[in-house]
């Protein structure tokens, strides 16, 4: 987080988030035409870089549009970006 938070300072969260999403697209890339394992572990860091980007940018500019409310926006967050990284991956249990 320190080191996100440098780059954050430097580049901005616009252009962090924009390069977490690609990222999340490379690995989706790499997971796709794996052949070894090695290759999903791969994918699998990749996509959890660019993953963690884009949660922790997307948390931390929500926090600044609720300062009296610090916990609310994570809390509020995380039941509803689960299903979204989840949704492609597997379904949903009906």
């Amino acid at each position: 987080m320190p080191f996100e938070g440098y780059l954050v300072d430097r580049f901005g969260p616009r252009l962090l988030v924009a390069v977490g999403g690609v990222l999340v697209g490379v690995a989706w890339w790499i997971n796709a035409g794996a052949t070894f394992p090695i290759m999903l572990y791969m994918g699998g860091v990749v996509g959890g870089v660019g993953a963690g980007i884009v949660y922790g940018r997307s948390v931390g500019n929500a926090l600044k549009w609720f300062p009296d409310h610090r916990g609310w926006p994570p809390a509020s967050r995380r039941p509803r970006l689960a299903p979204a990284l989840r949704s492609p991956s597997c379904p949903s249990p009906a």
